[in-house]
């Protein structure tokens, strides 16, 4: 119901993907390790729904192969201005993650078009890995 919202409680947001999280670890086998950290005050400021589970959902779609070694890191910083999101993993299938963004497609004219010139995002791919940095100034 919140996702018709114009925007939500970032906690709530937080504890939802964080929710999230828990479900993919209930799949995942010893070889896939999962970090995820809050830093700062999550308390009283907004944002638009949804717009951060893509970033995670990624993570976990290009970045878990039973059969290898696979790490996730999604970190929250939350600051009395900004939010930042990063989120990285490893890339254990192969495939050219950048050019697979079209599911991204959503999420980024979402950013445009709900926080135009207050967002920076950076999608990288590194050798072996692909990291996602997202910042969101809050209004």
């Amino acid at each position: 119901s919140d996702a018709q919202s114009e925007k939500v409680f970032l906690s709530k947001e937080i504890d939802y993907i964080s929710n999230y999280i828990e479900l993919q670890r209930l799949r995942l086998n010893p070889t896939t390790q999962v970090q995820f950290s809050v830093i700062g005050d999550p308390e009283s400021k907004m944002i638009a729904p949804l717009i951060l589970l893509p970033f995670i959902e990624n993570a976990f779609k290009y970045g878990v192969n039973p059969e290898k070694d696979s790490n996730i890191r999604i970190l929250f910083t939350i600051t009395a201005h900004a939010l930042q999101l990063e989120v990285s993993n490893t890339i254990v299938n192969g495939s050219d993650v950048v050019s697979e963004r079209i599911g991204l497609g959503n999420s980024l004219d979402r950013l445009e078009k709900i926080y135009p010139d207050q967002h920076l995002l950076n999608i990288q791919q590194n050798e072996g890995e692909f990291i996602v940095s997202l910042n969101i100034n809050f209004v």
